[in-house]
């Protein structure tokens, strides 16, 4: 099946959880129909019959029949769950209470999970441990438990139940630090950071091992060759080096060394068992949890200057236009001469190819041969010259970049001082292209000898619904044009939107990765040739090679390439490779989360103290619509590389909102007929007035909405159509249709207008226009009013305020009056101090994807 399968209900999930490998069954005939997701639907359309008196508060020109969106993928339900994960998790998450219940004989408790995705969980007060968690105190000082998060674990999963039973392992720290809040990150991602047990400790060497010689002759030396590696300043596990040599015909001979970690890291060991459970290192701001104990890292497999180490090396002959004539892999004992940042090697790309002064602290070193700063240089320079060429070349191919934005932070003893986001320049493009290269030489290495067993890593296309999902209002509001039919189309097209101006960019890059795919590990068996295609990179083959220090699948590269060097069958069958592939990127999904949990962690941390520091309640900030439906703006804020949705609900407590009731891209249009040829403004209008706000008509009029509980447990606004229609309330006097009105009135107005409408008849045409002259009197009441129009690209201010307990940062559309009448809260201003002692700087850590 090429669509996705949606399965919408905890019932129609049948105890799977994310990341489960499950048997799905479609549904059909009367079970589709008797599905919950059916019936919901057509409530919604009995909801929007009259059609004419809604569209009265609508934008003009929306329908409302535009509203019930079209259900593309098809319904399912899981009926076998064939491997789960669940009793092998930690799960994150807190107790709650509910006031009209009595506990004092209960012997069953409700544990609310952080993530969303894992249902309630029952858990029994025998499984309990009052050394852990005093559940009697908990029930007569709830409050005082309010931030208290344990740690759960799922003990048993009755199939005829929606909720597992579980236990109580562990409580997390109270503590409002961010060591603390750290170890919950660790927990809710399952990041395992526990230190490395004997049995695994006893199978690594000492630090001062020393490559056996017999090694050294069974492998291609290449100590005197001129190679250094580029890498973040305080990077320490160094994986890759590079090198480059000019021959005689005018050619060059590129190295691409890769540390050999399967070397000590063997099949079926303590330590690979270890390595294949933790799958990745993972990346936070203030440190690194290593999937490899740290004398391999930072020693022995590190690449360091001056030491001869094991690798791999992919070696490529390639001429002065970037085209590659010979490639060859061997297994080598390297020395790198020199250890060099980014910025090193920026500086020298950035001096006309000249090694500067600010470079003068690198030290080079290498006891095979001598070489100095000016043998670097050159090798940066050939080096940075055929990258350029070679990603011209991968671009006009078909590739396609989308990176996300990320932050830099400055760090004293582990805490915030400054951040700025993060920017990738030419020197990181430079080891981007050779890392490139080696993964894709290597992963044709890998297919063309194991056709069947190669680990690979492929990227689908974006599927044309979710193109349309995501783009829609972009190419309506700014006419401008996406095609993610093939990769070089979507490139070209990025290109086209970059030079409309960067609003439209940022917000064209934010809607472009959601529906982008994510790249996933595979066995070559899995299915035909095209299948393991990688969009992102338009080539056939892909595979990871180039960071065996921070990925398993690296290592398992690595022994079978030893394999096809050593001309033997692959170490792994399929079914291996397959268990292997589905690990992996439950880790790598895994690591990911916790990182940029971590990235959020340090930046609500720093907004937080900047307040204290200011004493101000928030933050004035920029921000960008990047798209708005029924219940929520969905909002960048480019200065933070952060994205958030502010819910409509909020938005009623101090307005009214016209027009996104029934908002839908194709119909929400100014204008009845639009021009095709001209951008449609795909908008929404909030009128401030705290007055003839919808929460203060319900409350004053003590307002009945039928399915107002079950609206507010699913976060949905209470509509102006609601209040119309399903509102009755007293009767008042008739105001006279001329009488002049302004929006003082409006509340009396609103009432009057909605009682008529909860009372009119079918057949009753005059109470209809008089209803209708009310409502266009309604309407010039609220011209009166404070008003703010929202679309795609605009811009407008939101109040940030962080909350680090919760590891959040509320985002609240700033009013009117806040933002006129309350000009100290400025927005955040950088305070950088990278050049005083103690003070380093984390960089986001590189991917190859």
């Amino acid at each position: 099946m090429d669509k996705d399968i949606r399965i919408n209900s905890v019932k129609l999930r049948n105890r799977a959880l994310d990341n489960d490998i499950v048997i799905v069954k479609l549904l059909e005939g009367k079970e589709l129909e008797n599905s919950e997701e059916a019936i919901q639907q057509k409530k919604e359309e009995n909801r929007l019959k009259d059609k004419e008196m809604f569209e009265k508060f609508a934008t003009k020109g929306v329908k409302l029949n535009d509203y019930i969106e079209e259900k593309k993928n098809p319904l399912g339900k899981v009926v076998y769950v064939r491997k789960s994960k669940a009793k092998n998790i930690d799960i994150v998450g807190k107790f709650r209470i509910d006031p009209e219940r009595n506990y004092s004989n209960d012997e069953r408790f409700v544990f609310y999970p952080n993530d969303k995705g894992i249902p309630l969980m029952d858990i029994l007060a025998k499984d309990i441990d009052p050394e852990i968690f005093d559940i009697k105190d908990f029930i007569n000082n709830t409050e005082k438990y309010e931030d208290t998060l344990l740690v759960a674990r799922i003990t048993r999963w009755n199939e005829m139940k929606c909720s597992p039973l579980g236990k109580i392992v562990s409580k997390l720290t109270d503590e409002h630090t961010i060591d603390s809040r750290t170890n919950i990150i660790l927990k809710t991602h399952n990041i395992d950071d526990s230190a490395f047990y004997d049995l695994i400790t006893k199978e690594i060497p000492n630090d001062d091992w020393q490559i056996p010689e017999e090694e050294i002759k069974n492998r291609l030396d290449l100590r005197e060759e001129c190679i250094f590696t580029i890498d973040p300043p305080t990077a320490k596990d160094l994986d890759d080096a590079l090198s480059c040599k000019r021959l005689e015909d005018g050619n060059y001979e590129v190295g691409i060394h890769i540390a050999d970690v399967s070397y000590f890291v063997t099949p079926n060991s303590n330590m690979d068992s270890e390595a294949f459970k933790r799958g990745t290192s993972t990346y936070l701001v203030q440190k690194v949890i290593p999937m490899l104990p740290k004398v391999l890292c930072e020693n022995l497999c590190s690449l360091n200057a001056g030491t001869s180490r094991l690798a791999f090396s992919v070696i490529i002959k390639m001429d002065k236009d970037g085209h590659v004539l010979e490639s060859k892999a061997a297994k080598t004992v390297i020395c790198s001469c020199a250890k060099l940042a980014y910025d090193h090697a920026q500086r020298v790309i950035d001096n006309n190819g000249e090694w500067p002064k600010e470079n003068e602290g690198v030290e080079i070193n290498n006891p095979y041969h001598t070489y100095t700063s000016e043998d670097v240089r050159d090798r940066i320079n050939d080096l940075y010259r055929l990258s350029r060429i070679m990603k011209e070349e991968r671009y006009a191919n078909g590739a396609v970049s989308l990176n996300r934005k990320k932050l830099w932070f400055e760090l004293s003893d582990e805490l915030p001082l400054d951040f700025g986001i993060y920017e990738t320049r030419e020197a990181n493009s430079l080891v981007e292209e050779f890392m490139l290269l080696a993964n894709t030489t290597v992963a044709n290495m890998l297919y063309k000898k194991y056709s069947n067993e190669s680990l690979l890593r492929c990227h689908e296309a974006p599927t044309p619904e979710n193109v349309k999902k995501y783009l829609k209002l972009i190419e309506m509001t700014k006419k401008l044009v996406i095609d993610a039919s093939d990769s070089k189309a979507f490139h070209d097209s990025l290109l086209s939107i970059k030079e409309a101006g960067s609003i439209y960019s940022d917000v064209a890059l934010s809607k472009c990765i959601k529906f982008m795919k994510r790249a996933n590990y595979i066995c070559s068996s899995a299915d035909h040739p095209e299948s393991l295609f990688h969009y992102g990179l338009h080539i056939p083959f892909y595979t990871h090679f180039t960071s065996p220090i921070r990925r398993y699948p690296d290592i398992i590269v690595h022994r079978q390439l030893k394999s096809i060097l050593d001309e033997k069958p692959s170490p792994y069958d399929s079914k291996k490779i397959r268990e292997i592939a589905k690990q992996s990127n439950d880790t790598k999904a895994n690591a990911k989360k916790a990182q940029d949990d971590s990235n959020n962690l340090y930046l609500i941390y720093l907004l937080q103290e900047y307040l204290k520091k200011t004493q101000r309640e928030y933050i004035i900030e920029d921000a960008l619509v990047i798209g708005f439906d029924n219940y929520y703006i969905e909002c960048t804020l480019p200065k933070f590389a952060y994205e958030d949705k502010i819910s409509i609900n909020q938005l009623y407590e101090k307005g009214i909102v016209k027009g996104v009731e029934v908002f839908k891209p194709e119909a929400h249009t100014n204008g009845e007929e639009a021009n095709d040829d001209e951008p449609k403004e795909v908008s929404f209008d909030v009128y401030w007035n705290e007055d003839i706000n919808m929460n203060n008509i319900l409350e004053k009029f003590n307002a009945e909405i039928p399915d107002k509980t079950e609206v507010q447990q699913q976060d949905k606004p209470l509509n102006i159509e609601d209040l119309i229609k399903n509102t009755s309330i007293e009767s008042f006097d008739s105001i006279d249709g001329d009488d002049d009105f302004d929006s003082d009135e409006a509340l009396e107005k609103f009432a009057e207008a909605a009682e008529a409408a909860a009372n009119i008849g079918d057949d009753d045409e005059a109470d209809e226009e008089k209803l209708n002259r009310k409502l266009e009197k309604i309407k010039e009441g609220l011209i009166n009013c404070p008003k703010q129009n929202f679309k795609i690209f605009s811009s407008f201010k939101v109040m940030l305020i962080p909350n680090f307990d919760k590891m959040k940062i509320n985002v609240l559309l700033a009013p009117p009056d806040v933002i006129e009448h309350d000009s100290s809260n400025e927005s955040y201003q950088s305070h950088s101090i990278a050049d005083e002692n103690g003070v380093v700087v984390y960089e986001p850590e590189g991917g190859y994807d």
